[in-house]
This record gives structure tokens, sequence and C-alpha cells, in this order.
């Protein structure tokens, strides 16, 4: 077990750090894939509710601190995003489990996290899930299964030379 809350931590690490050095660059609109949702998706998938809620909050305060945005709106959005995770985990069949439950994750998390950062203004919902949520989301998702495929792949090739 720890040999899982090290290595997601690499990549909890690694997927912040990205976040806001590289993913800038990929952004078109205002749209970009969200790599801390998909590392946390894939945790709080294999870990269940206490361990991806606890992830969703020290990544999410992680990255609240590195960006400057609202102190605490990404570590109330991954937290959700951690639970949503963690309750969606075992509710679809085998095949397309993951990506399923990145959809809806990632969906809540971007409903939750642009609500809050529209309060106050003059926004639409229609218009807020119309031009930020649901593109926002189905970007995540495109690249959270490529990320996927190949985090498969690397996983079956260490299994079969061990």
């Amino acid at each position: 077990m720890n040999n899982i809350f090290v290595r997601y931590s690499i990549f909890f690490l690694l997927a912040i750090l990205l976040q806001a050095t590289i993913i800038p660059y990929f952004t078109i609109f205002q749209w970009k894939p969200d790599l801390v949702v998909i590392v946390l998706t894939a945790f709080a998938f294999r870990t269940g509710y206490n361990w991806g809620t606890t992830a969703g909050f020290l990544s999410g305060l992680v990255t609240d601190l590195l960006s400057a945005h609202l102190l605490g709106l990404n570590a109330l959005s991954k937290t959700i995003a951690g639970y949503t995770a963690a309750s969606l985990g075992n509710l679809f069949q085998e095949q397309g489990r993951f990506i399923v439950t990145l959809l809806i994750t990632s969906f809540v998390h971007d409903v939750v996290y642009f609500f809050v950062l529209t309060l106050g203004e003059q926004f639409s919902l229609k218009l807020l899930l119309l031009q930020l949520t649901i593109p926002n989301t189905f970007y995540t998702v495109l690249v959270g299964a490529f990320i996927y495929y190949i985090w498969n792949r690397w996983f079956e090739l260490e299994e079969f030379s061990a």
C-alpha cells in the first residue's frame, strides 16, 4: 500500500508542476485540461473515500498556493472531485469505468470551480455550462483517456517484465 502512495505522490507533484508550467500553452480559447483531476480520479478510484477526499484537498491546496486565483477554490473543488471519483469508482463496468468516472468527476469539479469563481458577476448558468464547463470537461477527458492508455501500457510492461 505504501508503494501506491509514493507512486501517486510523485504523480500528483508532477501533475501540479505540469499544470502550472506546461498546460497553459495547451489552452484552447479559455479551456485547458486539468491533469490534477486526472491523477486524483485514478487515485480516488483505487483508494476510496477517505484517501480520495484527502488527496483532493491537499492537491487543491497546493494548486491554490501556486495560482493567483481565490485561495481555497481549488481545494474545495478538488475535495468534492475526490469524493465523487471514489463514490463512482465501482458503479460502472470494467471496460470504460475510468473514462466515465473521469467524465463525471471532471464535470462536477468544473461546475463547482467555475460557479464559485463567477459568484457576484453577471453570468448565466447556461453560459457557464456551455462555454466553460462542458468544453473543459471534454478536453480533460480526452487528455485523461490518452494518459490512461499510456499508463496501462506502462504497468502492463512492468508486470510482464517482473
